[in-house]
């Protein structure tokens, strides 16, 4: 699993910061778009992923 970090704001709310993970053969992008599903947003353009995987690296291995 990728993980990512996702930040997001809509409409004049405070931003968010979530963690969340997809199967390692999902791009960037196609995480974006998914991630526009489970959180759907007036503004889509607010909506930044950043990938951080391997976020754990000694977890990764066990």
């Amino acid at each position: 699993m990728q993980a990512f970090m996702v930040h997001f704001s809509d409409a004049g709310q405070p931003g968010r910061t979530v963690l969340t993970t997809f199967a390692p053969t999902l791009s960037t992008s196609e995480a974006h778009v998914r991630l526009q599903l489970c959180y759907p947003l007036l503004f889509p353009q607010r909506l930044s992923a950043v990938r951080v995987y391997p976020l754990l690296p000694a977890a990764a291995r066990e």
